[in-house]
């Protein structure tokens, strides 16, 4: 998915959770190790980072001002060099305020996984790194659409704001869930989207790492498992929609450098 896509998602989750969309940025995050390139979709793509690059960034993304400090170390760094540009993705989306306070940690959680839950539909996403090393992805709906050939008229601008506007217009996002239970309904989704089987121990370990391991398999954890699942249908169905040959212009294409 793209950054726009992402942002939309984590704001749906942010709604049906009671946050207010100040975290949205933090959707964004995973993106930061898209340099060096050798680590992209891999260093930063997976449940456990969302931890370490969660308290970097409290350290250094939200503060302004006086109150700026010097990064340490890669996640820091990183943070701030992409800062500007996933404020231009946030403050051009529907959800766009100012950024100087820092959310909550369940709601900051909840965006950074909905990176890794959302792109498992573009890319196959190692989500439980290090404690399991096997990908999640639509294995099925790539079967069906090709498992590269369908990003070419999906990623069509005007046919990825087409899908936006279908996927994120359902009533599914008036429930409401606490975001501990859709960040666990997340990690629990995305096991049982492994290529491979994970192990128990691997998503308790995940469901840890982002303090979510007390309402797994509750009656908020079904809840958000059965809001994904809807959800998942109709991204699904959009996407198939989506990514049938149509006219298109070569500028109206969304370019991997932008940001997925």
């Amino acid at each position: 998915m793209d950054s726009m896509t992402h942002i939309h998602f984590a704001a749906s989750l942010l709604h049906v959770s009671g946050h207010d969309y100040r975290a949205v940025d933090c959707s964004l995050f995973p993106q930061i190790d898209r340099r060096p390139a050798y680590y992209h979709r891999l260093y930063a793509h997976s449940i456990a980072k969302a931890a370490p690059v969660i308290a970097a960034a409290n350290r250094v993304y939200w503060s302004t001002g006086d109150e700026e400090k010097e990064p340490t170390g890669y996640l820091e760094t990183r943070l701030l060099e992409e800062r500007d540009r996933i404020r231009s993705y946030v403050d051009a989306s529907p959800y766009g305020r100012a950024h100087e306070a820092t959310p909550r940690l369940s709601a900051q959680n909840l965006a950074f996984v909905s990176h890794i839950y959302n792109d498992q539909f573009n890319n196959p996403v190692q989500a439980f790194a290090p404690f399991n090393v096997y990908p999640s992805g639509a294995w099925r709906l790539w079967e069906e659409l090709g498992s590269a050939e369908f990003r070419w008229y999906l990623y069509d601008r005007r046919a990825i704001e087409a899908l936006r506007e279908e996927v994120f217009a359902g009533g599914e996002w008036d429930a409401r869930i606490p975001a501990e239970a859709l960040t666990a309904g997340m990690i629990g989704r995305l096991a049982e989207a492994s290529a491979v089987e994970i192990d128990d121990k691997s998503v308790l370990a995940a469901l840890e790492s982002v303090e979510a391991v007390a309402v797994y398999d509750t009656a908020p954890y079904r809840e958000a498992v059965a809001l994904l699942a809807e959800h998942d249908s109709r991204l699904t169905a959009a996407m198939k929609k989506y990514s049938q040959p149509r006219e298109a212009a070569t500028s109206d294409r969304i370019w991997a450098g932008q940001g997925y």
